[in-house]
């Protein structure tokens, strides 16, 4: 399972292969083809969602996206976008880095 830190330690050492994916279908696909990292763009919301622009998307979106790269189980490290205007404030952002604890 990759980590921040193995990642880091990767950095200049060669090519980092990262990918955009939304769903435990696209991670698993990415996952064989030894991606380093999983990212759950905010673009989401526009690519997949109907959404005009990125500004929409709400934290509980994001979650829920990030939740489903999640259930593949991947060996690449995933990274999750905030949406806009969610980290503005140190301790909402610290909240919503963490996720509901629904499942």
């Amino acid at each position: 399972m990759k980590t921040v830190k193995g990642i880091r330690l990767m950095k200049g050492k060669g090519k980092i292969a990262v990918i955009t994916c939304y769903d435990a279908n696209l991670a698993k696909i990415a996952d064989s083809c030894k991606v380093d990292v999983l990212l759950v763009g905010d673009s989401v919301a526009n690519v997949l969602l109907g959404y005009r622009d990125t500004k929409s998307i709400t934290v509980d979106e994001m979650i829920h996206h990030c939740r489903a790269v999640a259930r593949a189980k991947p060996k690449a490290l995933i990274a999750g976008d905030m949406p806009i205007n969610s980290y503005k404030d140190e301790k909402i952002a610290l909240r919503d880095c963490q996720g509901s604890k629904k499942e």
